[in-house]
């Protein structure tokens, strides 16, 4: 298979897609930065929307919920800190 039809088979995405992944990034990253800074109970939808740039209602076209929000996080974070354990 040739590089043209290798790009033509791969998986393209939008100019949206790629902005909506920034700003899903820009969340948690906010999420991450308030509760250094302030702990869980510092956390509010729209501190964390604020941080990021974004409108507070634009943040359910992100996340269900707050819960969601510290779920995902949560996640990324134990995926951060235990995958070099896992290599040992």
């Amino acid at each position: 298979m040739n590089a043209l039809a290798q790009n033509e088979a791969a998986p393209i995405e939008s100019k949206r897609e790629l902005a909506k992944a920034k700003t899903r990034r820009a969340l948690l990253k906010s999420a991450l930065r308030l509760y250094s800074l302030e702990g869980a109970q510092g956390m509010s939808m729209n501190k964390i929307a604020k941080g990021a740039g974004i409108a507070q209602p634009s943040f359910y076209n992100h996340f269900e919920s707050l819960d969601a929000l510290q779920n995902e996080l949560s996640a990324q974070l134990k995926d951060h800190y235990l995958s070099p354990m896992r290599l040992a």
